[in-house]
């Protein structure tokens, strides 16, 4: 046998930092400088031009979108939360640089006039909020944020738990669940647009920031290891 004819037909290993779960990735929204998707429809900035900056950036040579408790916003197409009745997940990067005792909102689910499907927000404590599922579920806890570090937020929904799920970049290991419902059937099928840094119509609660990178998987829960790296794109 030639040397290299068992290799003929080996598979190629895959590349490295590839995202064994890509398809499943609903949104992949790396905000590195402008607010094109990887995955996705555009979304639409509100208010005034977004402001993107290289300071103080959660991975080295990344850009992030700068949003200091204004009107500015970013709006999905109507159709990318439909999130669907099993395994999901809602996962952003942010760093929240206000101190103040205020609701900051990071990401809604809302219809014209405002009503929300769902939302996660960071309360008056700092901690990590989420609100909706038709119902007024209210769901919050965890570290109070307003220390201008890098953190994950996570909206998870694995095997009909709803959790919320928070971490901070650099400190390694997996998010740390912070509150959650065992049982949720909601089928989270919504039509509305979302909107990042902003509530609703209502335009309130504006985020005072930075956000990164936004990631929504249907189909599969994401993983809870804090990232060490930007999403992969591939």
């Amino acid at each position: 046998m030639r040397p290299f004819a068992a290799m003929r037909f080996k598979r190629p290993p895959a590349a490295a930092g590839g995202d064994p779960n890509f398809a499943s990735r609903t949104v992949l929204l790396p905000l590195n400088g402008n607010a094109t998707p990887v995955k996705g429809s555009a979304w639409s900035n509100t208010g005034s031009a977004p402001t993107w900056t290289s300071s103080n950036p959660p991975f080295a040579g990344l850009q992030s979108l700068e949003l200091l408790g204004t009107t500015n916003s970013l709006v999905s197409a109507t159709s990318q939360a439909i999130l669907g009745s099993g395994d999901f997940g809602v996962e952003l990067l942010f760093r929240l640089t206000s101190t103040s005792n205020s609701f900051r909102t990071l990401l809604t689910n809302y219809d014209a006039d405002g009503l929300f499907s769902w939302g996660l927000w960071t309360n008056d404590a700092g901690q990590l909020y989420y609100y909706g599922d038709g119902a007024g579920l209210e769901l919050f806890g965890g570290v109070d944020c307003r220390d201008s570090s890098w953190r994950i937020a996570q909206l998870v929904r694995q095997s009909g738990r709803l959790a919320i799920r928070i971490g901070k970049l650099g400190d390694g290991g997996n998010t740390t669940e912070v509150a959650f419902v065992t049982s949720n059937t909601t089928n989270f099928n919504s039509t509305k647009a979302m909107r990042l840094g902003l509530e609703g119509s209502y335009l309130g609660a504006p985020f005072f920031g930075q956000f990164a990178q936004l990631r929504i998987s249907v189909g599969v829960a994401p993983s809870f290891a804090i990232p060490t790296a930007p999403w992969p794109t591939s």
